[in-house]
């Protein structure tokens, strides 16, 4: 049988947020259209579609962007959100029936102070937790999936394991901590050596924290067999030319080192991403190696 095509579809730059390392710039090749979207949807076989941005939300129009996508043929909507206007019960409804199954809810910290300084948005953590409540109770009822995407950053990683418990007790039971890479992001990269602490906070009590924990877009070298660890995907964008495509995946790539001497022999690093020049140019291999 063959496999479903999954495409995620940037729509926008525009967000009510203004995160302090937000990747904006580098995601301007591969923003699409909801007509370029819609095509795609129709004739590539595109049965899951995940609608991002930016913050998708501001568009207006997403509701019946959603259902168009459902009538052109996908079978799966999902939808990549910081969660404020999720806050609106009335609105996540709304979402729901035009036809978005699930929800990935961008969360920084449970702690407004470092929630709110990376957002540059005052309220924006009461927001998107409130936001994800209502998700997380929709979910519940059996309406729609929802996850949690958590970057870990300087600001958040010592905090990081009461966060996933507060999640846990909210109801999410997926969660995906993802790495920061890029120019942007330097200031905010914390040295890998926090890694492992963490880990095993969460190897006590594991019933305390979601069921599913991800990382995604660190060296994979880093984390033992045991622990769930994945590249960032960049070859799921949908409704852009090839040429935008190869000119972001070769932007995107272009924010990874293999040092030698930390990937020589390395029996992952011919699916392995690398090292974040980000993290190399602070920290070089501290953290890392032994």
């Amino acid at each position: 049988m063959k496999k479903p095509v999954a495409f995620d579809f940037t729509l926008t730059l525009v967000c009510n947020n203004n995160c302090i390392f937000c990747p904006r710039n580098a995601l301007k090749p591969i923003v699409t259209t909801p007509a370029r979207m819609l095509e795609t949807i129709r004739t590539g076989g595109c049965l899951e579609a995940v609608l991002t941005g930016g913050e998708p939300t501001t568009l207006k129009t997403l509701p019946s962007i959603a259902a168009a996508c459902k009538k052109s043929g996908a079978r799966k909507i999902g939808i990549v959100t910081n969660g404020r206007t999720l806050s609106d019960a009335a609105y996540l409804e709304t979402l729901v029936s035009a036809g978005i199954t699930s929800f990935a809810v961008s969360v920084y910290s449970h702690l407004p102070e470092i929630h709110d300084h990376l957002t540059r948005a005052k309220g924006s953590c009461a927001q998107t937790w409130k936001g994800l409540a209502n998700a997380a109770r929709a979910a519940r009822g059996g309406a729609i999936e929802t996850g949690v995407n958590l970057v870990l950053c300087a600001e958040n990683i010592r905090a990081a394991g009461t966060t996933l418990k507060m999640l846990k007790a909210l109801g999410a039971d997926s969660v995906t901590l993802i790495n920061l890479s890029g120019p942007s992001a330097a200031a905010n990269i914390f040295n890998y050596s926090m890694i492992p602490p963490l880990l095993r906070e969460l190897g006590r009590g594991r019933a305390a924290y979601p069921g599913r924990i991800v990382f995604r877009g660190f060296p994979l070298c880093i984390f033992p067999e045991a622990v769930s660890a994945e590249n960032q995907d960049i070859d799921g964008a949908g409704g852009v030319s090839r040429g935008r495509l190869l000119k972001y995946a070769g932007n995107f790539r272009r924010e990874f080192v293999k040092p030698a001497s930390l990937c020589r022999g390395c029996r992952k690093t011919s699916y392995c991403n690398g090292l974040a020049s980000a993290y190399f140019e602070r920290y070089a291999l501290s953290g890392l190696m032994k």
